[in-house]
């Protein structure tokens, strides 16, 4: 009879700790957005694929083009960046009027994005983390 208690109770505690580990996992606003890496595409007047990797207090944003010819047109500028979350700003130290700014989102489940634009809306892009 006890040992059929030792081992309910065994088998109870190791079911009970198997449902304590299976939370749902929730999508939540980065504390640092050091070491991310976000991707966007867009396709208005030419497709373009972008990317936009994070480092302590720098960022690197890289347009990649198709060209008609299948050769990839590529422009990749460093920015200074200030993160207090969930705003992001981004100014180019070589050009300190390029400037992007913007918010990051979630539904806290399925999506984290950040949504960048510059003053005049010439660039207005909503990057996906990789």
């Amino acid at each position: 009879m006890m040992s059929q208690i030792v081992k309910t109770s065994i088998a109870a505690l190791v079911i009970g700790c198997l449902f304590c580990g299976c939370k749902d996992d929730k999508i939540e606003i980065p504390k640092t957005l050091n070491g991310t890496v976000w991707t966007a595409q867009t396709v208005e007047n030419q497709a373009a694929n972008y990317t936009l990797a994070f480092k302590e207090t720098e960022c690197t944003l890289e347009k990649s083009i198709v060209a008609k010819e299948g050769s990839d047109e590529k422009t990749v500028i460093l920015y200074d960046y200030t993160y207090n979350r969930p705003r992001v700003q981004m100014v180019n130290p070589k050009d300190e009027t390029d400037v992007l700014a913007g918010e990051i989102r979630t539904d806290g489940k399925s999506y984290l994005i950040v949504l960048l634009q510059n003053d005049d809306g010439s660039f207005n892009v909503t990057f996906w983390k990789r």
